[in-house]
């Protein structure tokens, strides 16, 4: 619940627009001294519609699989190290 609760506080997106959650791993940020809870979310094809920005998040968009490799190159500089981590490892998964 905690989950979906952070979800919909940080993008707008609610309980029935998800299909499904999966703990992905416990990882420690040393940077900021704290443990990040990594999952997958999937959701529903409707939520990418709803999504909206928040006071966290000014800007929310989606970026299709063949697009995120040029967008960590060409911003780094401004995603977090494990968020790049993350989605190359994602991408390494889906084989591109």
């Amino acid at each position: 619940k905690l989950i979906l609760k952070e979800l919909e506080e940080e993008s707008g997106i609610h309980d029935p627009l998800v299909s499904s959650i999966r703990l992905k791993l416990l990882a420690y940020d040393s940077r900021v001294h704290a443990y990040e809870l990594i999952t997958y979310i999937e959701l529903k094809p409707e939520a990418l519609d709803i999504a909206a920005a928040s006071e966290e998040y000014p800007e929310i968009f989606w970026l299709k699989i063949d697009e995120i490799t040029p967008f960590l190159n060409l911003h780094k500089d401004s995603i977090l190290p494990i968020s790049q981590m993350l989605l190359r490892r994602k991408l390494s998964e889906v084989n591109l």
